[in-house]
């Protein structure tokens, strides 16, 4: 008997380990490659996506959740002031939502939902067609009851899931009671278990769930966004803490200074700019994918460029001579040296799905604790989205 023990538990063994070596077993998926599945693998949502951890970024920042306007003011003025400055900047919450008048609007009582109790966030492509996915971890029936009392049109779909409508397809309503609706941002809802999918229009929303089915193409299965996704998973930043913010852009966007900035020069200026700019160093080759990523762990952001190359790049030496251009870049926009507002921690070339990835990081200390003497808290911290949206990131170019 015991020797028909032994045997079965070697055979056990023997099962796991051949299934760990051939790659067996179940794995877990990241929340953005999660997220992804939900994205349709078409030009308008390469463009551009943002993806945000509200719940890691507090769990970072070691500031509690709140639910509700209430809530946030009872916290400490400096965890106040980081939720409504920080927040915002690191994960890019969508204005699809309605984020930007959730102060003026009753967010909750309309839809069930608002900013205060959204775990995770998406938003990709351009309005009016962009497409925005919501992860909670509340009961769903909150956000049912409330749209169905807001007068949203109720249909079963087949992904175990209801779609909410209200209006025509990207209808504005200037009586809808919150900013969002008048919009019509919010026309369209898929409420799943623990998910939403929103948008203007229902072959939005239609065909994020062909996506997430696999019935259709998603970024999930796209190479570059899943290089992207586990370059930021690799272990070379494991000391960097709480992925807290991701902004994936497709690489071409940023390969001529003309097409950064020339919409807002004249010819002298752009001028003076290509002057200064052209030649910075060795070429930087080709690319496909730019992933702009914040991690956050206790005292510092982790401004995190991951770059992905075609099969036979060299990215160790992308990542060096990105690391060169952003250890002495100096900001068009603010004409500084960054330098003085983040500093150099490493850079690596890996290979992630078979595509080789630059990775380059960069450290920018939280602010000091203010002195309670001092009648604002310091809230100035050094982000992606901000050079972005200012087309500072002539770092990149292939020129």
């Amino acid at each position: 008997m015991k020797t028909r023990l032994l045997t079965l538990s070697l055979s056990a063994l023997l099962i796991v380990l051949v299934l760990a070596a051939c790659g067996g077993g179940e794995t877990t998926e990241s929340p953005l490659l999660r997220m992804l599945r939900f994205v349709p693998d078409t030009p308008g949502y390469r463009e551009y996506l943002t993806y945000g951890d509200a719940e890691a970024w507090h769990t970072s920042w070691n500031i509690p959740r709140i639910d509700s306007l209430e809530e946030l003011d009872s916290l400490d003025r400096e965890s106040r002031a980081y939720w409504l400055f920080i927040l915002w900047q690191q994960t890019t919450p969508p204005d699809s939502l309605g984020f930007q008048s959730m102060f003026a609007d009753d967010l909750r009582g309309a839809y069930g939902f608002d900013l205060f109790n959204l775990d995770r966030y998406t938003l990709a492509g351009m309005p009016p067609d962009y497409v925005t996915i919501v992860e909670f971890s509340f009961d769903k029936a909150q956000v049912a009851d409330a749209l169905t009392a807001s007068g949203y049109a109720v249909e079963t779909l087949e992904e175990e899931g209801t779609l909410y409508s209200i209006l025509g397809d990207y209808e504005l309503d200037f009586e809808a009671p919150t900013m969002a609706g008048k919009l019509g941002n919010l026309n369209r809802i898929a409420l799943l278990d623990g998910q939403m999918v929103v948008a203007k229009a229902t072959d939005i929303v239609t065909n994020a769930l062909l996506a997430h089915s696999s019935e259709r193409s998603s970024l999930a299965d796209n190479p570059d966004y899943v290089a992207a996704a586990k370059a930021l998973e690799d272990p070379a930043l494991k000391d960097t803490g709480e992925l807290v913010g991701v902004i994936l852009m497709e690489g071409s966007q940023f390969y001529a200074l003309d097409a950064l900035i020339g919409p807002q020069m004249d010819a002298e200026q752009l001028g003076a700019i290509r002057e200064k700019y052209t030649g910075q160093g060795p070429r930087l080759p080709a690319y496909k994918l730019v992933a702009f990523a914040t991690r956050h762990s206790e005292g510092a952001s982790y401004l995190i460029l991951a770059v992905v190359f075609p099969k036979g790049a060299d990215a160790s030496a992308a990542a060096d001579i990105l690391a060169d251009r952003l250890r002495n870049y100096e900001s068009w926009v603010a004409e500084m040296r960054l330098d003085e507002r983040w500093t150099f921690d490493q850079a690596t070339g890996i290979e992630a799905e078979g595509l080789p990835v630059a990775l380059v990081v960069m450290r920018a200390d939280d602010p000091p604790p203010t002195p309670e003497d001092e009648s604002m808290v310091n809230t100035a911290v050094f982000s992606w989205m901000r050079m972005i949206v200012s087309r500072d990131t002539l770092f990149l170019t292939i020129e």
